[in-house]
């Protein structure tokens, strides 16, 4: 009977402190999102703008891409930021790394508000190349390109701009709050980087693709 009743006991602590851990997590996460939200709000106007000029970058991207095809330099592409590689562990792993430097350079650039149009310009040059490369893949590429640009490049590369765009407009404007926010937004975005990276190269590896977008 005792051994019983310890056994029990034993039990409820553990599905106690089990509860107590699921608590403290799921706080964590929702105290995290509330604080990104309200930042995000309260900067809308700096959001707005953020988007405004990435997409402007996309569509200089686009334009670029078709200019060097009609024109007939697309050999010359590279020499316009357009980047392939094969599908191998090297370059998804470079991938992540380029990630993380585009994530770097956005925070230093953050810490001081006059260097916010730099931030800005590193932005709108990111998206200029996932509007350059995403077109000459589909241009040199044929039906296999406009499959893997259109349905796993593009919306993986949309949600990573996203990611960084969101992560530029939080962390400058939570700098006066420095401390543990800015450190919980920083791991944050960088699981988010991690996740899509990793998404996106088992799709293309699941679709038998032989490229790695790299920008």
């Amino acid at each position: 009977m005792k051994t019983g009743a310890a056994c029990s006991f034993f039990r409820q602590k553990i599905i106690k402190y089990h509860m107590i851990g699921k608590n403290r997590s799921n706080n964590f996460f929702s105290n995290l999102i509330f604080s990104i939200k309200s930042t995000l709000l309260e900067c809308k106007l700096k959001t707005i703008f953020t988007f405004i000029f990435v997409l402007i970058g996309l569509v200089i991207g686009i334009f670029v891409a078709i200019r060097l095809n009609n024109t007939g330099n697309l050999e010359n592409a590279c020499d316009y930021g357009y980047v392939e590689t094969n599908l191998a562990a090297s370059g998804i792993v470079w991938r992540f790394v380029s990630s993380i430097i585009f994530m770097a350079l956005i925070a230093l650039l953050s810490l001081n508000i006059f260097l916010y149009p730099i931030a800005e310009i590193v932005l709108i040059y990111k998206g200029y190349l996932i509007g350059l490369n995403i077109v000459i893949i589909l241009i040199t590429k044929g039906l296999t390109g406009l499959f893997l640009s259109l349905l796993i490049i593009l919306p993986c590369q949309i949600i990573l701009m996203m990611i960084l765009c969101c992560f530029f407009c939080v962390f400058s404007s939570n700098l006066r709050n420095c401390g543990v926010n800015n450190i919980k937004i920083i791991g944050v975005s960088l699981l988010f980087l991690l996740i899509v990276n990793i998404l996106e190269s088992a799709l293309l590896l699941l679709f038998g693709a032989n490229l790695l977008f790299v920008a």
